[in-house]
């Protein structure tokens, strides 16, 4: 487990905008459960499910906005 091995690491995840609410919850229960934060990511704009540019930064700015 990451957090034994690496105790002074701060874990993060990420969840990506505009999956099923199942996926959504799911995320939410494991990382309360594991006590990981987790930042969930909104208006990411898409090519092919994949961020474009804009995308790309728009995920920068929500994670200096969480702190990171």
């Amino acid at each position: 487990m990451l957090q034994k091995r690496y105790p002074k690491a701060k874990l993060v995840s990420l969840l990506n905008s505009e999956l099923r609410e199942p996926i959504n919850e799911s995320m939410r229960e494991v990382c309360k459960h594991y006590k990981v934060q987790l930042i969930e990511l909104h208006d990411i704009e898409k090519q092919n499910g994949h961020p474009s540019i804009s995308g790309m930064k728009s995920i920068c700015e929500q994670l200096v906005e969480a702190g990171l």
